[in-house]
């Protein structure tokens, strides 16, 4: 209980600053070969209510959850009206043609934007090095924020959960491909297939450049 509640500190420390809304940022797939990568913003708009509520105890870094858990935890957390939350989506032309850093830093960008929150009320923290351009917001970039920062802990969950959903639908799309396993990392699997079937339409092409030319990978 005590590892839980040290993750809502900083949040606390920056609420007494007089700040309102304290938003937390990360992404999803950045590695994979193929599909978008996905940031999530998010903010809590009482903290009383979230102590209280189911999973609170069971948020993490996406990385360290179950797809089951990490599911029931997003589903849930979706549904309360005191979680807000926005998704930004890089596709995977936008990847190739930036690099998957500012192609990340852009669907961060987006996200925190869609919320609308008052720049001069609120404050993010963003798992990472890198700060966002272009948001006019204070902010605070901290390495391993998703396991040190509840609301980061739970965009980390969010923006996983929407990447997935993501890759599922292109599954239906491209079959030949299984994307719905494996959601676009460069399983051994992903790149036999690739190997077996070529490129399609949402694999990052600046990524591929190695596997594509190397006929003899195994």
């Amino acid at each position: 209980m005590e590892k839980q509640l040290q993750k809502l500190t900083e949040e606390k420390k920056i609420l007494g600053k007089g700040f309102d809304f304290i938003i937390g940022v990360d992404e999803a797939g950045r590695g994979p070969l193929a599909g978008p990568v996905v940031s999530c913003a998010l903010f809590i708009s009482d903290f009383s209510r979230l102590t209280q509520s189911d999973y609170f105890f069971d948020v993490n870094d996406s990385k360290l959850l179950t797809p089951k858990k990490r599911r029931m935890i997003f589903e849930y957390f979706s549904n309360q009206n005191f979680v807000h939350f926005a998704f930004g989506i890089s596709s995977n032309t936008v990847i190739d043609e930036i690099n998957i850093k500012n192609a990340t830093l852009k669907a961060m960008q987006h996200a925190v934007l869609k919320l609308k929150a008052d720049p001069g009320k609120s404050f993010v923290f963003v798992d990472g090095k890198d700060l966002v351009e272009g948001i006019n917001i204070n902010q605070r970039s901290i390495v391993g924020a998703d396991r040190k920062i509840f609301s980061v802990a739970l965009a980390s969950i969010f923006a996983k959960e929407k990447r997935d959903d993501i890759m599922k639908q292109y599954a239906k799309m491209y079959p030949e491909y299984e994307f719905d396993k494996h959601k676009g990392y460069g399983t051994k699997r992903h790149r036999e297939l690739i190997l077996k079937n070529g490129i399609c339409k949402i694999h990052r092409k600046s990524f591929l450049k190695k596997i594509l030319s190397n006929k003899n990978y195994e």
